[in-house]
């Protein structure tokens, strides 16, 4: 997962989530490909998903999805250095929030996956100083 930050606001992608069979919200990414390694593969999810090219990510954190059956790892980038180089995947939405809006959707359950909030409240953790 990517979180971008661009004046005080956070990139959000919207899209269909066949397990929650709607669309909802959340960040950027997605499966590390073969002979990828993790910043390789983020990089590309961005561009691919936002049409964003980051020139620097700063890995903030990684976790097991499921301890109990083991479903991978996520991992967590950070980029405040980036600029558009194309449009992004077209079904994907794309649109920018502050803390306070985010904070706001998860409390109204917009954003239902737990690595997500998860991701978002390691990010205003660690990053307290971009809000």
């Amino acid at each position: 997962m990517i979180i971008c930050v661009k004046n005080k606001k956070i990139l959000l992608t919207k899209e269909f989530r066949i397990g929650l069979k709607k669309y909802t919200w959340g960040l950027p990414g997605g499966f590390i490909d073969k002979n990828e390694n993790q910043l390789k593969s983020a990089k590309r999810e961005l561009l691919e998903e936002t049409g964003l090219e980051a020139k620097k990510l700063h890995f903030l954190y990684n976790y097991t999805r499921n301890a109990n059956y083991f479903c991978g790892i996520d991992y967590i980038f950070f980029t405040d250095n980036f600029k558009k180089k194309g449009r992004g995947e077209a079904d994907i939405k794309k649109s920018w929030f502050s803390k306070k809006e985010v904070i706001e959707k998860i409390m109204k359950n917009k954003i239902q996956t737990p690595g997500l909030i998860a991701a978002l409240l390691i990010f205003f953790n660690k990053r307290h100083n971009f809000f």
